[in-house]
């Protein structure tokens, strides 16, 4: 016992875990003292109850309804009083009978408290003392050796335990900490990429409202020039027809980029009020029926019931969500699908089991409605990932795009207190990612 006693005390220093700890000292323990069943039970300060947590010499499934109230049952009492109790015959005893758990079976059986200081923060049970292979056999009863050698052995566990929970408090405050650092890093580093989007856009939408100013006025002359020629030269040269019907389209085009650089540079009144996603969604599909059917895309809406209401701008939202349409719709040139899904991101840690908070790189600690649009087509090249938000960046061929719509698509979104994300999809193709964050203390 001496021997034992030693061994635990200098093992007890050098293994951190608690659960690896525990089984140690029960296995060597029941070797000791020649107990064919035992168990350790600790305190649940908060339940007021003892819940196992190891075990040894009984089917697990024996144990899983075993959990006893601090002052009921011998392992309840002893917690409670803070008294060793020793036991020849726990069935044959009329003040244990009725308290003995069939995963311990008659016979002996002991418990003793696990002490630190003045609180007990456990129990150890043992039971079935078999016999030594001395001559002549020593006694099936556990003994005040015993008794002597488990007081002594649970006062040096005791303080092992104790210093291996405040351990595991330690790191779980550390990982707390850790986590708290980390979301308040991704918040500032979304605020700092804002701001530096935001003074981009200033300063390009600055320029171009002084540029757009400037051209309007001679393009609407060239136009007006172009609409006359038709109207006076020989409807029989055809190449004359077919170079005045090219400068059209190449002024028109340039004007669409005009009302582009207007649209980014000019300070936007929002019309803001709860209102559902889902009919502006199905109302922006209808805008974009035509296309879509001409380009054989078939549409796959998942459109969630009774999402709660969100602040935004309808007409605004109606806007952002046409433009990543057309985009996919462009990304489809010989057909695909479009799936269009709305769902409710509850805050982390909700009824909805949603212990992660962010979608893609959005933060949604606050639990979001998710308008998530997914294409088949081409994808982003993985370099031009980041800079889709950018002024004037566009995959498209010359002459197909502006570069403007998702950088104003951005802006509108954000103004309304939501966030937008694009990525590419493993599968292939594109997924636009928008969060309406709910509002607080809303559903």
């Amino acid at each position: 016992k001496q021997g034992t006693l030693n061994e635990m005390v200098e093992v007890a220093a050098r293994i951190p875990e608690m659960k690896d700890l525990l089984a140690l000292v029960l296995e060597r323990t029941m070797r000791t003292v020649r107990a064919a069943v035992g168990s350790i039970m600790l305190v649940d300060r908060e339940r007021q109850n003892l819940r196992i947590v190891a075990a040894r010499g009984v089917a697990e499934s024996a144990l899983a309804d075993v959990g006893l109230c601090v002052g009921g049952g011998i392992a309840g009492r002893v917690a409670q009083l803070g008294e060793p109790i020793v036991v020849d015959d726990v069935e044959a005893d009329p003040r244990f009978a009725k308290d003995c758990h069939p995963a311990y079976g008659g016979g002996s059986f002991i418990c003793v408290p696990i002490r630190v200081g003045d609180r007990i923060i456990g129990v150890i049970n043992l039971a079935k003392r078999e016999h030594g292979v001395a001559s002549p056999p020593t006694s099936p009863s556990f003994t005040s050796t015993d008794l002597q050698f488990l007081n002594a052995l649970m006062t040096y566990v005791a303080y092992a335990l104790d210093n291996a929970r405040l351990l595991e408090e330690a790191l779980q405050s550390a990982k707390q900490l850790r986590e708290v650092v980390h979301d308040q890093e991704l918040q500032l580093t979304v605020a700092q990429q804002r701001m530096v989007q935001a003074e981009k856009l200033e300063s390009v939408g600055r320029l171009a409202a002084g540029v757009a100013h400037e051209v309007k006025n001679p393009l609407m002359t060239l136009l007006t020039g172009v609409k006359f020629l038709s109207k006076h030269l020989p409807a029989s040269d055809e190449t004359v027809s077919l170079v005045l019907e090219d400068m059209s389209e190449a002024v028109r085009r340039a004007d669409r980029v005009i009302i582009g650089l207007l649209d980014l540079s000019a300070p936007r009144e929002l019309d803001v009020k709860p209102e559902s996603v889902n009919p502006i969604v199905a109302q922006s599909l209808l805008l974009v029926k035509h296309d879509l059917d001409r380009s054989h895309i078939t549409v796959i809406k998942k459109l969630e019931d009774n999402l709660p209401d969100v602040m935004l701008d309808s007409f605004k939202i109606q806007q952002v969500l046409v433009n990543i349409f057309t985009n996919a719709i462009h990304a489809m040139p010989e057909g695909g699908m479009l799936t269009v899904k709305t769902y409710l991101r509850p805050p982390a840690g909700a009824g909805g089991g949603v212990e992660d908070d962010t979608i893609g790189d959005l933060p949604t600690p606050e639990g979001a409605v998710v308008v998530e649009v997914d294409d088949t087509g081409t994808g982003i090249p993985k370099d031009k990932v980041k800079k889709v938000f950018d002024p004037f960046f566009t995959t498209k061929p010359t002459g197909k795009g502006t570069g403007l719509g998702l950088s104003v698509s951005r802006q509108l979104v954000e103004m309304q207190g939501g966030m937008i994300d694009i990525r590419n999809r493993a599968e292939g193709g594109v997924r636009v990612t928008i969060l309406f964050k709910l509002p607080r203390g809303g559903n």
